[in-house]
């Protein structure tokens, strides 16, 4: 007897038609999602967002030399034309060309703003056992707290600080970790500053202090595991102190991960940053700090980089598992090319 004969029959095969459809849903959306999130719209203005899990990562071997962090960024230096305008695309590029990286690879924290997310490699399995302390900075809180909140759920031994100036932008920081009321830089100075005061951003005059005494002071380490900087424009103060040798760099400072706003060109100019391309470009080559996703945001680009020379770092992130194998072939060919002889390269 077919059961379209049947009301009784029919009515029960939909219902269970209807029951089954949602989690199939939930299927597909863990699959291709990646990490879930929970979000409720809080009605009290707290933070109540919560990341579930985080995608799990293992130690692999991994093939030293032979594997060169540098194409990436020679990929990006390399192309021709305006940089700014068109970043998250070129580095979109240039990371698939010579990386195997997913989306789900990452901890994406959400701002709970505007779309906005904070990628990160999480730790692999081994390094959370050997070493379950860690240090998350964010440079510039800026009247948020959601990504900590979450943060904070997902390696509950993590000690979180927040660098900012403003105390109207502090948000519920103080919930999740230590806040520190300065504005912060390569050196100590007076320096022209964009300020989020009231909504409204202001262009004050402000005492900076010099990042590695504020870490010194605050965290007890130079050394920080995952680090988010948005300052309105300032990063290119600091990041152009992170290249191999200068300031910064000397001072033995160390992000394992740097999630950065790169601000727009009226930030750049407050900066007195007169030629992106050049200064983007001679960051790349004379750092030891790499992208690896970036996204634009309004009128920004986001960038998550890597330090790709630090053994520590790699020692509980694995970065290098992330390159492509066939770098190697690429290495021993550009090296043949600059010997001008031939060489046999094993399949």
């Amino acid at each position: 007897m077919s059961i379209w004969k049947c009301p009784r029959l029919r009515n029960y095969f939909i219902l269970f038609l209807l029951l089954l459809m949602p989690c199939c849903l939930f299927i597909i959306l863990v699959i291709y999602k990646g990490p879930p999130l929970k979000m409720s719209n809080s009605t009290n203005g707290e933070d109540d967002i919560i990341l579930v899990t985080a995608p799990v990562r293992h130690r692999k071997d991994n093939h030293g030399s032979n594997y060169r962090w540098k194409d990436v960024s020679n990929c990006i230096v390399n192309h021709k034309g305006q940089l700014f305008e068109l970043l998250d695309s070129i580095i979109t590029a240039c990371v698939k060309q010579f990386l195997n990286v997913r989306s789900t690879d990452f901890l994406q924290l959400d701002m709970g703003r505007f779309h906005e997310k904070k990628f990160f490699l999480p730790f692999t399995e081994e390094s959370l056992v050997e070493k379950p302390d860690c240090r998350f900075l964010t440079i510039g809180i800026g009247g948020t707290s959601y990504a900590e909140a979450q943060f904070s759920h997902i390696y509950p031994k993590c000690k979180i600080y927040g660098i900012e100036p403003s105390t109207d932008q502090y948000a519920n920081f103080r919930r999740y970790g230590t806040v520190i009321p300065h504005a912060v830089g390569a050196t100590d100075e007076v320096a022209t500053l964009s300020f989020l005061k009231n909504g409204t951003y202001v262009i004050v005059k402000s005492k900076v202090h010099a990042i590695h005494k504020v870490l010194d002071k605050y965290v007890g380490s130079r050394f920080i595991h995952f680090t988010t900087m948005d300052i309105e424009g300032f990063e290119y103060r600091i990041l152009d102190q992170m290249e191999e040798g200068r300031y910064i760099h000397n001072q033995s400072v160390t992000f394992c991960q740097l999630d950065v706003e790169l601000h727009d060109n009226v930030m750049q100019k407050l900066n007195s940053l007169k030629n992106f391309n050049q200064y983007f470009r001679s960051f790349l080559m004379h750092s030891s700090y790499v992208p690896i996703v970036s996204t634009r945001f309004l009128t920004h680009q986001k960038v998550t980089l890597i330090n790709s020379q630090n053994q520590e770092c790699e020692a509980l992130f694995n970065f290098e598992q992330l390159l492509k194998p066939f770098a190697e072939k690429t290495y021993l060919i550009v090296k043949a090319i600059e010997r001008n002889s031939t060489i046999s390269l094993r399949s």
